[in-house]
């Protein structure tokens, strides 16, 4: 088509028709400028669903990875809420002067009292989404919030553990010294982790215990906020 267009365009201007040859170059121009924006658009369509593809694998993956993720740290945070129970009741029971009644339980929430669960790993997907930049290209604003919500409290869990584990496992502690502990962890439920223990160096404990309870909180209230994300996450990934 072009070729015929230069053919007419020479025609034309040996003829002196000049007017004629305008209106022809024009027409040129047009057809020029329309493939060019054809070729603009099927390379806009193209990358648009090249994104959209790429999108919704994102999608997928995040959905897979925080469905398994669900499960375990909601374990984490039962958990964790058991030990900071355990702990308070042992400090509760330390303020007396002689053991409690209850031997069998006393012995439960010693040995449940000294347990801190590791964190789970943070999400691939999510990680993988800031080390490159691409957090903001999810397009859902709330489901791009809650993510960053979730990164964030996985990250003060993450840097209370260490300190509470610090704390609470320290080897010359009183209540290392005064409990001592089965070395079959088979048998590490209940009342059979505690073998005996001495009571009035237990009692020496209560101050290190109450700072036990103060990092089980905190170890609590961060698997907590981590969970309520995920959960946020997963309904919003759903309506998908």
């Amino acid at each position: 088509m072009f070729r015929f267009f230069r053919t007419l365009r020479q025609s034309l201007l040996s003829q002196g028709r000049v007017t004629r040859y305008l209106s022809y170059a024009i027409g040129e121009i047009a057809l020029v400028m329309i493939g060019i924006l054809l070729a603009l658009q099927v390379n806009t369509w193209n990358e648009a669903r090249k994104q959209n593809i790429i999108h919704g694998t994102v999608m997928t993956r995040l959905s897979e990875e925080f469905r398994a993720l669900e499960p375990v740290v909601a374990e984490l945070v039962a958990f964790t809420h058991s030990s900071r129970e355990s702990t308070a009741l042992v400090v509760n029971a330390l303020r007396q002067e002689q053991p409690p009644a209850d031997e069998h339980a006393f012995r439960a929430a010693l040995g449940r009292a000294n347990w801190v669960q590791n964190v789970p790993q943070i999400a691939a997907s999510y990680q993988e989404l800031v080390s490159t930049g691409r957090l903001s290209d999810i397009r859902d604003v709330e489901l791009r919030n809650a993510l960053i919500r979730y990164g964030d409290a996985h990250e003060r869990l993450e840097r209370v553990y260490p300190a509470a584990t610090s704390v609470i496992f320290t080897p010359g502690s009183n209540y290392y010294r005064a409990v001592d502990w089965n070395m079959d962890p088979e048998t590490w439920t209940g009342e059979n982790a505690i073998v005996s223990y001495d009571w009035t160096i237990l009692r020496n404990s209560r101050s290190e215990m109450q700072g036990w309870v103060a990092y089980q909180y905190d170890l609590a209230l961060y698997a907590e906020k981590e969970l309520q994300e995920i959960r946020t996450i997963l309904t919003l990934l759903n309506k998908k």
